[in-house]
């Protein structure tokens, strides 16, 4: 199938839809427990279906792909506003935005490529009971990782303000912030990677889990207030001078405290950097 118009409307029901599509304005694909592989170029692409799975090439401003019970894969959207939805499968893709990004599903695993080209948007993605991986960039925009009872362990994170949220798995990353990274999860470990963007602004850092290790490495560059805690185990600072490193309180499971400059004090980025567990050690690595 091939279609070209200002608007191109496609309803069916159990049937497979497989074509390329040319709107200047809109397109508007629906059906029902069928299966949907497109390429599309319009301003504006809504496609839903139900119970059968989507792909293809997707090309516009606004963008609304949405089916159930099925995956969406093996699919390329690009556009101002991507949002993307399905339940109990997986989304695995390359997905390119301006402002936006919304990647959701229940029960199952994401594992995409996101970027935000321009900043003070939001990219948001969720699942439950299933792992995020992937690579997710937003320079000077919003990231948000949420699941819970799974991993989180993209490959990339670039943005301004991040946050990682779980339970009861690991939460592993090498993160590029502006401001702003929060990682929390329980009963499973924390290992972040932390970098900073260009911005000069202040940042705040915060990890916390229970019954596992916490792991955080940051730029030497980073100057500003620590606390690092947890319960019967060792809390640990460390940097490559150590003179550098200004105890308020220095106890087995407690350190607080500031890490100071050894030189212009505008080399450096102020923050603050706070790391919470219990049973398990946690640790601040300047590097």
């Amino acid at each position: 199938m091939n279609a070209e118009a200002s608007d191109v409307s496609i309803t069916t029901t159990n049937n497979f839809i497989k074509g390329a599509i040319n709107a200047v304005k809109c397109a508007n694909i629906q059906s029902s427990s069928g299966y949907v592989q497109l390429k599309v170029n319009s301003a504006r692409i809504k496609v839903s279906t139900s119970n059968g799975y989507i792909s293809g090439d997707y090309n516009g401003k606004d963008i609304s792909i949405k089916t159930t019970n099925a995956k969406i894969s093996d699919i390329n959207a690009t556009g101002n506003d991507v949002k993307v939805q399905t339940t109990n499968a997986r989304i695995e893709g390359n997905f390119i935005a301006r402002k936006d990004i919304t990647l959701k599903t229940t029960n199952a695993k994401i594992d995409s490529n996101c970027r935000l080209e321009e900043t003070g948007g939001d990219l948001n993605i969720s699942t439950s009971n299933a792992t995020i991986s992937g690579n997710y960039e937003a320079p000077g925009s919003d990231v948000d990782l949420y699941t819970s009872n799974g991993k989180i362990i993209p490959s990339k994170v670039v943005g301004r303000k991040v946050k990682m949220i779980t339970n009861n798995s690991s939460i592993k990353a090498d993160v590029v912030i502006g401001q702003q990274i929060k990682a929390t999860t329980s009963h499973a470990s924390v290992d972040l990677k932390i970098g900073l963007d260009d911005s000069k602004k202040r940042i705040e850092v915060y990890a916390e889990t229970s019954h596992s290790l916490v792991d955080v490495q940051v730029p030497d560059t980073v100057i500003g207030t620590f606390d690092v805690s947890t319960a019967h185990k060792t809390a640990t600072v460390e940097a490559p001078n150590p003179l550098n490193i200004v105890f308020e309180k220095s106890e087995k499971e407690y350190k607080s405290g500031r890490k100071v400059p050894e030189s212009d004090k505008s080399e450096y980025r102020e923050g603050r950097i706070q790391i919470v567990t219990k049973h398990a050690p946690a640790t601040l690595t300047y590097v």
